[in-house]
C-alpha cells in the first residue's frame, strides 16, 4: 500500500482508498498524508527523490507538513541537482573521529541499525572534518575493543565530489564493486553517501 500511495502521489493521480464501511472513492492525495508517509520512509534520499519529481507548490506544501528532522534532511538534498551525486546521495551515515576505538565505533552502530543495514561501512573524519578513510562494518566484528578505526580503514579512500554526474557516480561504484561510496565537498569533508541500490534503482528509473 505504501508503495502504491506514493506512485500516486509522484504521478499526480488519484487513489481508491476503501472506507471503513466498505465503501470505495477516489481522492486526491492530502499533503498532511502525503508528508507523514514520506517521512516513514527509510532514507530522506528517497523522499527527495519523491519531491523532485512533483510540481514545486505542491512539493512545498508537503515540505510544511513535515517534521522538522526529515524536512531539514529533505531540504538539503533538494538543493542539490539531481543529476549530481549530491542529488543521488543520503545524507545518513555514521562518521567518527579516525581516532575513536573499535568500541565505540560498535556503540554508534547498534545506536543507528537502519543505517548499517543500508550501508556495509563506517566512514573517519580527521581535522576539520574532512574524510579519512574507510572501515568496512564487518572489520569490527573481529577487532579487539581497544584498536583505533584508522587501523582498520581500507587502504585506498574513494569518494566522489558532490557534483560529479551521476554516470560517474554508476562508474565508480562498478570499476571498484562498492556497496557504499561516499560524496564529499570541495574541502573533502563528508555530505553522504551512495549505496549500489541508489545507482540500481536509478538504472531501473532511466
Amino acid at each position: 500500500y505504501p508503495a502504491e500511495f506514493m506512485a500516486a502521489v509522484r504521478d499526480g493521480r488519484p487513489m481508491a482508498v476503501h472506507g471503513d464501511g466498505g465503501q470505495t472513492r477516489d481522492f486526491t492525495f492530502v499533503t498532511d498524508v502525503v508528508a507523514a508517509n514520506l517521512a516513514c520512509l527509510d532514507a530522506p534520499d528517497e523522499a527527495a527523490d519523491i519531491l523532485g519529481e512533483i510540481d514545486e507548490r505542491t512539493s512545498e506544501e508537503i515540505l510544511e507538513e513535515m517534521s522538522p528532522e526529515p524536512k531539514e534532511d529533505v531540504e538539503e538534498l533538494l538543493e542539490f541537482d539531481e543529476r549530481t551525486a549530491g542529488g543521488l546521495m543520503n545524507t545518513d551515515a555514521i562518521a567518527l573521529p579516525e581516532t575513536s576505538s573499535v568500541a565505540e565505533a560498535i556503540e554508534a552502530v547498534r545506536e543507528s541499525p537502519d543505517i548499517v543495514e543500508a550501508q556495509n561501512a563506517l566512514f573517519l573524519a580527521g581535522p576539520g572534518g574532512r574524510l579519512t578513510g574507510v572501515v568496512p562494518t564487518s572489520r569490527l566484528l573481529l577487532a579487539a575493543p581497544h584498536l583505533v578505526l584508522s587501523t582498520l580503514q581500507l587502504p585506498d579512500l574513494i569518494a566522489v565530489a558532490v557534483d560529479a554526474s551521476r554516470e560517474e557516480v554508476a562508474e565508480v561504484i562498478d570499476k571498484y564493486n562498492l556497496l557504499t561510496l561516499p560524496v564529499v565537498d570541495a574541502g573533502g569533508r563528508l555530505l553522504g553517501v551512495v549505496t549500489a541500490d541508489d545507482v540500481i534503482s536509478l538504472l531501473r528509473r532511466s
